[in-house]
């Protein structure tokens, strides 16, 4: 009987990325290939880099739409 092959993170990621694509979740899932893509040529610490600075940035305008929700 052939050893099962031990599956990785990259693995669930990919068919998560799969699921979110099927499901018409298009924006999570080019987020989560791009990360696959960068960690796979060993960027992935500048693309998350890149998405704390875009999240710093945007931060403001995420806290005054939770405001609005809440009101």
């Amino acid at each position: 009987m052939p050893k099962k092959r031990k599956e990785t993170i990259e693995d669930v990621l990919e068919e998560f990325a799969i699921s979110l694509k099927e499901s018409g979740e298009n924006n999570f899932a080019v987020v989560v290939y791009t990360y696959l893509g960068s960690r796979k040529i060993g960027l992935d610490g500048y693309f998350a880099e890149h998405c704390q600075k875009f999240c710093k940035e945007q931060m403001p305008k995420i806290e005054k739409a939770l405001k609005r929700k809440n009101n």
